[in-house]
């Protein structure tokens, strides 16, 4: 008989193929079509939650593979699929990654929150998620306050104007607040909005950030007093206000298992997914327009770099380069852009020639002398420093300098760490120029 104790199977994004159909089938009993079968429907679905033309996650004969994806999703009642950055390949399944790019998925269009997949989590730890699903739990709640869930109800009010029904002898001896009457109330009040209501209290006492204690805050007064949550309660809404679906799994998650780090253990937290380069260039962008100021960030504008002429028949067309940002520091215009696979010759990581092809034509179409390619940095040994760049690689042509630098992310979900994060990538960007003028 299969084993019916919960799973986490792990794959690493870009890694070789693994044979996770057979742990499937040995997990559920599945023979191995079905189980390569669930694998690829786990793929489309994570491709249609994140906009992808095609699944990131390819499942043949040969295994399994991830590409430009990472996160949590479940795939059944009983297996969930962990899938590690792949700079974080080096650190294995116990690098702490999973606060970190929980917080990314929420922070950018290109993750989503799977508030539904109840992944397996654990308590305590020495670092909580209380801030980070608090501020999904608002993000969401805010997204759709538009649209109030209301329904329909009985209730028992004391008042000198009628309204509702009220009995007879109540009318020769009102209360000292009115005649006892019932009303049908169509309101806020219910029992979706009582779990929604009862993961915000929880929270608060939880969270570390004030601005996240206020916006919680903010969201109870929105809602009316509302009754106990019953969080065993089947919480199913109707069609018509299926957007609040996510905030009310997520609210029966929160107050079924507060206080969690996303290793696997007995509690539940909600799954996610993220598109990982397309995550890395947003996180970029928005720490250097943080920290160096939106004025003097201009990012992806487009650059002429030649024309493109057809000769039959005669036309010809812009060659356009699209580079992330162009960045003014100290009055000196200079290229960034994000990369996130790095290459490996050696032992040692080196810029790839794909990257050094087309830093020379944004440095070409931009008349730039210095390229900054920023990387996500691969795991040290040393005690991780959010923001923390190190130079790599330089490349010398003519008069122009490319820069590798590996920026450190890990840690980015801590409190104020996106502001850390940008605080050092402008030092480590300041230092380059100052030393190779």
């Amino acid at each position: 008989m299969a084993n019916r104790s919960s799973q986490r199977l792990i794959i690493t994004e870009y890694g070789l193929p693994v044979n996770l159909a057979s742990t499937v089938v040995a997990h559920t009993g599945l023979d191995a079509i079905r189980a390569r079968a669930l694998l690829q429907e786990a793929g489309e679905r994570a491709g249609k939650l994140l906009g992808l033309t095609s699944s990131p996650l390819l499942t043949t004969t040969q295994g399994t593979r991830a590409e430009n994806i990472a996160g949590l999703v479940r795939l059944s009642t009983t297996l969930e699929l962990e899938i590690v950055p792949k700079f974080l390949s080096q650190d294995g399944a116990s690098a702490n990654w999973r606060e970190d790019f929980f917080f990314l998925a929420n922070l950018f269009k290109h993750g989503t929150l799977l508030a539904s997949d109840r992944i397996k989590a654990s308590r305590g730890g020495a670092r909580t998620l209380a801030d980070l699903v608090a501020r999904s739990l608002v993000g969401m709640y805010f997204d759709n306050r538009h649209r109030p869930i209301r329904a329909y109800r009985r209730a028992t009010e004391d008042s000198f104007f009628l309204d509702g029904e009220v009995d007879p002898l109540d009318l020769y001896s009102p209360g000292p607040d009115g005649y006892a009457q019932q009303v049908t109330k169509y309101d806020k009040r219910t029992d979706f909005n009582a779990l929604i209501a009862g993961a915000a209290t929880e929270l608060l006492s939880e969270v570390s950030d004030p601005e996240l204690a206020f916006k919680l805050r903010r969201l109870l007064g929105d809602l009316p007093k509302q009754t106990v949550p019953n969080t065993y309660a089947v919480r199913t809404v109707s069609n018509r206000a299926r957007a609040w679906q996510p905030i009310i799994d997520l609210s029966k998650d929160i107050l079924q298992g507060l206080s969690l780090s996303l290793k696997s253990g007995a509690a539940n937290a909600p799954g996610y997914l993220l598109t990982t380069w397309q995550t890395w260039e947003a996180l970029v962008l928005l720490a250097l327009r943080h920290t160096m100021g939106a004025s003097n960030v201009l990012s992806q504008k487009d650059f002429k770099l030649g024309m493109r002429e057809a000769i039959f028949p005669a036309r010809s067309k812009v060659v356009p380069v699209y580079p992330d940002a162009l960045v003014k520091v100290h009055g000196q215009r200079i290229v960034v852009d994000a990369k996130y696979k790095t290459s490996f010759s050696k032992g040692s990581v080196r810029i790839s020639e794909q990257d050094i092809y087309e830093a020379l034509a944004f440095a070409k179409a931009t008349t730039c002398r210095h390229v900054i390619l920023l990387y996500p940095a691969l795991p040290r040994n040393t005690t991780p420093v959010l923001g923390e760049g190190t130079l790599f690689e330089r490349i010398v042509l003519d008069d122009c300098t490319i820069h590798g630098v590996q920026v450190e992310v890990r840690g980015i979900a801590a409190k104020n760490g996106l502001r850390s994060f940008g605080s050092g990538l402008e030092s480590a960007i300041i230092q380059i120029l100052a030393a190779y003028p």
